[in-house]
């Protein structure tokens, strides 16, 4: 992603299927949900001005590690 920013790349959407790790295992099968979180924070250090927006799709669940970031 470092070159992409580098390039000129101004902004990034982000859609998640679930706000816990339960509910991203349920969707998706897989026990990721920590390593995409990682992967979004590595986002958010290197961003270098560009804006990153974070969409979620949440029913009944916790936000915290969103607003954490």
């Amino acid at each position: 992603m470092k070159e992409h920013f580098n390039a000129g790349l101004n902004s990034l959407i982000i859609s998640i299927k679930a706000g816990s790790k339960d509910s991203y295992k349920k969707w998706t099968g897989k026990d990721v949900y920590s390593d995409i979180f990682q992967s979004i924070t590595n986002l958010f250090d290197y961003r270098g001005g560009a804006t990153i927006t974070i969409a979620a799709n949440i029913e009944n669940e916790t936000t915290a590690i969103i607003n954490s970031l």
